[in-house]
């Protein structure tokens, strides 16, 4: 299959629809408001391998330009990044093309719902960790500033839960598409050009939160599976000391961020075994209030084409503490095309 096709070898497919049953995450309400500038938006088409396609299905309409790493992240873990890749000076900016590609918005829906993650392969994982353990005791290495270097790599797609239950991706020739079920294991890895830095980060997030999960409730509909859990693992083992066990630094933080008062002057101590969660339930309490307060206006400048889109209503039921569930899917969800005209909710998506 020859990735770099033209967007316009694919003519939309309107016999399905996207069911979008999944609740709000947190952390990514506010980022509804957030604009990724056009030059940017052609920075991420020109260097990902399939321009502005999105990654997992290759569909060409209803598409983001989404955040891996979300720039509502606390800045202190964005400190942290930031000093593990090598930089002291001017801190992380989330909003480059390395942290940014495009997406279908019912797949950024289930995304930032934990559905499911990113991962690197194991090639590309080894390296990385021999690389990590070495950047936390000396200056970085030859071969980890190879990982800053502008290339194309691969990624798993892992679920966390049978959402999405299956999805159609296209193929080259006209109106060719192959479905792909739960769990995926027919699903070539997918090329992109975002950095394997934000995506360990965001896998890494989301196998300890189903972690969490499943001890709390054995019943739920957490279900890590076998074949990714060494490679989960390995995405944890260098995400753990980026939120829970860094030194605390100051460094300055670009890009846009969001006001939050309610960080006490020890957020930066996340030693604790729940401190994720306390965290996720804070910024939780916070993004409610946000969202209260901006109520989703009604158009605003869309991040994918120059049209707007009308929100659907969201209720504070679907924003679930971190003891709670954030899935909400059924076995019988099935993530088509999302028609012309079809509105889902205008978010943007991030992971390292």
């Amino acid at each position: 299959m020859d990735l770099n096709t033209s967007a316009s070898a694919h003519p939309p497919r309107i016999d399905t629809l996207s069911h979008i049953s999944a609740p709000v995450d947190p952390e990514s309400i506010l980022s509804a408001d957030l604009h990724v500038s056009e030059s940017l938006q052609q920075e991420v088409t020109e260097q990902a391998p399939d321009g502005k396609l999105c990654l997992v299905t290759r569909d060409t309409e209803q598409l983001r330009c989404c955040h891996v790493v979300q720039p509502t992240i606390d800045p202190m873990k964005l400190q942290r990044i930031e000093l593990a890749r090598g930089s002291t000076e001017e801190g992380l900016d989330v909003n480059i093309s390395s942290n940014l590609l495009w997406l279908r918005e019912d797949m950024y829906q289930s995304f930032v719902s934990f559905d499911w993650a990113l991962v690197p392969t194991l090639g590309v994982l080894r390296k990385l960790v021999v690389s990590e353990a070495a950047r936390w005791n000396g200056p970085p290495s030859e071969d980890y500033l190879k990982f800053l270097e502008p290339k194309i790599w691969e990624y798993h797609l892992v679920p966390f839960q049978s959402s999405p239950a299956g999805f159609e991706r296209f193929g080259d020739r006209f109106n060719d598409y192959a479905a792909h079920s739960y769990p995926f294991q027919d699903l070539e890895p997918l090329k992109s050009h975002v950095n394997p830095f934000f995506v360990v980060y965001n896998a890494g997030r989301k196998f300890r939160y189903h972690q969490k999960r499943k001890e709390r409730d054995p019943d739920s509909d957490t279900h890590i599976l076998p074949q990714y859990d060494h490679l989960l693992e390995m995405c944890a083992s260098i995400y753990d000391p980026r939120s829970k066990e860094a030194p605390e630094i100051s460094l300055s933080i670009s890009g846009p961020r969001q006001n939050r008062s309610y960080l006490s002057s020890g957020s930066g101590d996340m030693s604790s075994e729940t401190s994720e969660e306390q965290y996720l339930y804070r910024d939780e309490q916070f993004q409610r209030r946000a969202f209260a307060a901006h109520n989703f206006p009604q158009s605003h400048s869309d991040i994918g084409d120059s049209h707007s889109h009308k929100h659907i209503a969201t209720s504070d039921r679907y924003l679930p503490a971190p003891e709670e569930s954030v899935h909400s899917s059924t076995s019988d969800q099935h993530l088509g095309a999302v028609p012309s005209g079809v509105s889902v909710t205008s978010q943007h998506w991030v992971s390292i």
